[in-house]
């Protein structure tokens, strides 16, 4: 029996669709029927679905499907009225065909699985490659952060090498400084030195200017003294003259 047209007919049970020159619309199956029909390797050529356990009162069970007694195989197209024995078979072709429209579905249906999981393993790998370039970013950012903290700390350091080296050039200054008052205070000293040393040169010089006076006026007493002894003997002198002129 050849089904008429490829509709698709639904898993479970379901009404099959209409034939052309069958009257009765009642057939029931359990498979799930798709066109083109096909074997598939590894496969049986027919698999039955759920065997049926209720069939309508004018249906029997035939396997996995309820089918109405028939007397004659309906072809697309048209047919014709045989004897009215019932038949309690479906034929081959047509269990195969919706077996192999089954296998067809299942294996359509595995490569959406397959599509679907590689898709979450895309999603899950870009996740993964997302996260390692968060991680990766979060690792520059600390690189960085460490650079700039190295960075501050080298500064720290130069300031404070230039804050001591000006502490030191201001030791350096004060010293100097120092050195500088120092030597003006010794040189203070010399010239109050010398200035004493003048002084003291300047005394003698008027000891000694005393002195020479002192000298001089004792010489000039002497030689006072000396004419006076002069006159004196020379008075005597001319009194001895007078006097022997007397006698």
């Amino acid at each position: 029996m050849v089904w008429a047209g490829t509709e698709r007919v639904g898993c479970g049970q379901n009404f099959c669709p209409k034939l052309e020159g069958v009257d009765d619309e009642n057939m029931y199956l359990l498979v799930c029927n798709y066109e083109p029909p096909g074997n598939f390797e590894g496969e049986s050529p027919y698999k039955e679905g759920s065997r049926c356990t209720e069939c309508p009162s004018d249906h029997v069970c035939i396997g996995s499907l309820c089918g109405k007694y028939h007397g004659t195989n309906v072809t697309q197209g048209g047919g014709h009225k045989g004897t009215k024995e019932p038949v309690a078979h479906l034929y081959l072709e047509q269990v195969v065909t919706l077996v192999a429209q089954e296998q067809v579905v299942t294996l359509v249906a595995q490569e959406q699985v397959v599509t679907l999981v590689a898709q979450e393993q895309v999603v899950t790998l870009v996740a993964q490659e997302q996260v390692v370039t968060l991680v990766a970013q979060e690792q520059v950012v600390t690189l960085v952060a460490q650079e700039q903290v190295g960075t501050l700390v080298a500064q720290e350091q130069v300031v404070r090498l230039v804050a001591q080296e000006q502490v030191v050039t201001l030791v350096a200054q004060e010293q100097v400084v120092t050195l500088v008052a120092q030597e003006q205070v010794v040189t203070l000293v010399a010239q109050e030195q010398v200035v004493t040393l003048v002084a003291q040169e300047q005394v003698v010089t008027l000891v000694a200017q005393e002195q020479v006076v002192t000298l001089v006026a004792q010489e000039q007493v002497i030689t006072l003294v000396a004419q006076e002894q002069v006159v004196t003997l020379v008075a005597q002198e001319q009194v001895v003259t007078l006097v022997a002129q007397e006698l």
